[in-house]
């Protein structure tokens, strides 16, 4: 069930009628004003204040939280109403948070996203009125035709996610990272209410190190006093490490530290690997520690994971299992919140030396590998992905700067939200690290300071001593679990022969089976078998889409 659904049009009352039972069903709470309906699950999730609320004739949707607000609930949205009336629309500017909202006053309506776009939020025009919605399927399914975006589809099959904004159809969009979109009788617009620009400026080494640490105290014990029954997902890396340090220097041993530690991995008995750290980690600081070992059960979870996530990443294979273990820590260890530490730096790795090298490091390819597979595919879906990336490419024209810019416009909006939106409706996500003061802080670092995350690590470093990391990160296990013949690659093949067009089923079948043996083991280790699987999970997502909602044309 999506957790948020608004429709702005002429004849609210007959939309709702088209629409229900698909929006609206089971919601706790709805407003509907003329050219206005929208609707809410005020149990969306654990520690969240979604809900629907009118006061005087503005009416708001909410969905998600607010860590600088004291108030909760039906106050919280009161509250923003009248901030919205005494500020306009522009209010949210100094918000910290993760939320989706409409408002609606007199035939104008603004819909919000905030500032990195955790929640995902589609649009779409149905039946003569525009549509929102948390879930792009429902949308889909409303739509009386689907156009596909061939674009988008190379997008995803090069890189396992959708360009942001888009998605399989032209029909569907998603809500940018802090964009409001307002409509009225006579037009709409759009406009940014949060900036994500690169402008580095020099200071002393000092004076940047100080300033990091007091901005990620204050970001992680904000987040901590708002979240609800708190657990902290730890690794044996740089910044889940960060955060428990953080906690417990603070908290000391006297007091309650997030309520459990967790870490989906294997236990190959790797002291050098991530669980082993965790488990070091968590006994030193005197936390108490969940192990969750991969399981990777793609064939039971894969209809349920590609609904939580909208279909709108290859996370639905890659992160099988976090979905399940979230169940089971809300079920039977009262957990509520996670804390993450994605943090604000960007992806990892050096400096960038050409544009192309930092679009690659952000997901953005060049290239014309993903028309394989696709047959008879029309030449101008390649045209339309490539003049799409020079659009991006365009964005900056330092490749250091280009990639950090995109990490925020491009890939948390397109990656990120989706893996939040999965845990949902069990816990509720935080990600201190990227809150507004932090992001700003990061985008004001000379290129030298953002590369490898060298400011981050020199001051985690110089308040906190440590004996090592970890040095063998557990990612990708779902193809390690292939490699030992298990029901995944029956499951793999048997969505493989069932690919719609414009797929070439023979010739997605012959590539996986130059790594997978007669006895469903992936016999392969190198880099290209790896490659492959991944390229063929990502043809599993678009075929279950275009399956289940065929296109037009």
């Amino acid at each position: 069930m999506s957790d948020i659904d608004v429709f702005i049009g002429e004849d609210a009352y007959a939309m709702r009628r088209r629409l229900q039972p698909a929006i609206g069903d089971g919601a706790n709470a709805e407003v509907l004003l003329p050219g206005f309906f929208a609707s809410a699950r005020d149990d969306a999730a654990p520690g969240n204040d979604s809900g629907v609320s009118e006061v005087d004739g503005i009416a708001i949707a909410f969905e998600g939280y607010m860590t600088g607000h004291a108030a909760r609930g039906p106050a919280l949205r009161r509250a923003l109403i009248e901030d919205f009336r005494s500020r306009g629309g522009m209010f949210v500017r100094d918000w910290i948070g993760s939320f989706r909202m409409a408002l609606h006053r007199d035939g104008e309506t603004w819909i919000y996203s905030d500032h990195v776009a955790s929640r995902p939020w589609f649009h779409a025009a149905i039946h003569g009125g525009a549509c929102w919605s948390a879930s792009a399927t429902r949308l889909a399914s409303l739509l009386p035709e689907r156009t596909l975006d061939g674009a988008n589809l190379l997008q995803f099959l090069s890189s396992g996610r959708f360009f942001a904004g888009g998605s399989p159809y032209r029909e569907i969009r998603q809500v940018g990272p802090g964009v409001c979109h307002r409509y009225m009788r006579d037009g709409e617009s759009s406009r940014v209410w949060f900036e994500h620009e690169i402008a580095p400026r020099s200071r002393p080494r000092d004076e940047l190190l100080d300033e990091l640490e007091h901005l990620c105290d204050a970001a992680v014990l904000r987040h901590l006093a708002r979240a609800d029954a708190p657990s902290l997902m730890l690794s044996g890396g740089y910044d889940s490490r960060y955060l428990l340090n953080i906690l417990d220097a603070r908290l000391g041993r006297d007091h309650a530290l997030p309520a459990w530690l967790w870490c989906e991995a294997e236990d190959d008995g790797d002291p050098q690997s991530d669980l082993s750290w965790a488990r070091r980690e968590a006994k030193r600081t005197g936390a108490p520690f969940a192990f969750f070992p991969i399981e990777a059960r793609i064939a039971e979870r894969f209809d349920a994971m590609f609904e939580a996530q909208s279909g709108m990443t290859e996370q639905i294979f890659t992160h099988t299992d976090e979905r399940a273990a979230c169940r089971v820590m809300a079920d039977t260890r009262g957990a509520r919140s996670l804390l993450r530490a994605d943090e604000a730096f960007g992806p990892d790795g050096g400096a960038m030396k050409t544009i192309d090298e930092a679009l690659a490091k952000v997901g953005v390819l060049r290239t014309d590998a993903a028309m394989g597979g696709l047959a008879g595919a029309p030449a101008e879906w390649r045209e339309h992905h490539a003049a799409h990336v020079e659009t991006l490419a365009r964005t900056n024209h330092c490749p250091d700067d280009l990639r950090d810019l995109l990490y925020r416009r491009e890939r948390l909006p397109a990656l990120q939200a989706h893996l939040h939106a999965q845990r949902r409706p069990w816990m509720e996500t935080h990600t201190p690290l990227l809150d507004p003061p932090l992001l700003r802080f990061v985008a004001s670092l000379p290129a030298e300071h953002r590369t490898d995350k060298r400011l981050f690590r020199e001051a985690f470093l110089r308040r906190f001593p440590t004996d090592g990391f970890a040095r063998n990160p557990g990612g990708f296990a779902w193809l390690r679990r292939l490699r030992r013949g298990t029901p995944q690659t029956g499951f793999l093949l048997e969505r493989l022969r069932a690919l719609p067009e414009p797929f070439d089923r023979d010739d997605w079948l012959a590539q996986v089976a130059t790594v997978i043996d007669d006895g469903g083991r992936v016999a392969s280790r190198d880099p290209t078998g790896v490659a492959t699987l991944k390229r063929a999970a990502r043809a599993v997502v678009l075929g279950h889409w275009l399956n289940r909602w065929p296109a037009s044309h």
